[in-house]
């Protein structure tokens, strides 16, 4: 196969630090107005997050039916983060189904606290069940520190930091600090274009893993006289 930049060990990694940095330059660089628009619920970005989600989705759907795994979990993922792109985690219960109040306020009804439970409950099984099954194939990643191992650990810190950008205005507040318009505008130009970037590096990183499955070692491990088949 001809070398690509994305076979590089930190291309991955690299590239979410990229798209921070890129994120927040055009926060605290572009027109207010212009990115209140772009960055509006429903508007150009999130409209393409969604579309880039369930590309990302469908890519690993289609892998993992081909080679089982990991790929699924990547499918998985992919989908349910377009759901919540979609606000469907709130479009049937009165607050989130991973909003504690939903299950804290007396006022919610029981039917919807249960069946918010137990959706949860049967997301959490199959993420964990797919991981599961792909324990060998993470575990030669790991020893093989390959460039999508190294991939999908950036890809999970990088959510990781998005999340907490967005939430750092609110937990501020709470302790009497207000963020500038400026600050405020940049914290959620991150998170906004951060979560339309995740999919694309998620691809990248599907692509990675693709290339390197093809190498004898992976298809000796999914050998199944050998009992170490990961689908």
């Amino acid at each position: 196969m001809t070398p690509s930049p994305l076979d590089r060990p930190m291309s991955v990694p690299l590239l979410c630090l990229a798209v921070l940095v890129g994120a927040a330059a055009f926060g605290l660089l572009a027109n207010p107005h212009f990115t209140d628009r772009l960055l509006a619920e429903g508007g150009p970005v999130e409209t393409a997050s969604v579309a880039l989600h369930l590309l990302a989705a469908s890519v690993a759907f289609v892998m993992w039916r081909k080679r089982g795994a990991l790929f699924g979990f990547l499918a998985l993922a992919e989908l349910l983060m377009a759901m919540r792109e979609l606000d469907v985690h709130r479009a049937f219960t009165t607050f989130g189904v991973f909003s504690t109040r939903l299950y804290a306020r007396p006022d919610v009804p029981l039917f919807e606290k249960l069946g918010a439970a137990l959706a949860i409950f049967a997301i959490v099984a199959l993420l964990a069940g797919l991981l599961w099954r792909s324990r060998s194939e993470l575990r030669l990643m790991a020893a093989e520190r390959s460039p999508a191992f190294r991939g999908l650990v950036a890809v999970a810190v990088f959510t990781v930091a998005l999340k907490e950008i967005d939430g750092l205005p609110r937990m501020l507040a709470r302790v009497g600090v207000i963020l500038s318009e400026r600050a405020d505008t940049v914290s959620h130009a991150i998170e906004e274009l951060g979560e339309m970037a995740l999919p694309v590096l998620v691809l990248a990183v599907i692509r990675q893993h693709a290339r390197a499955t093809s190498a004898s070692v992976y298809d000796i491990l999914r050998d199944p006289n050998l009992g170490l088949a990961s689908r």
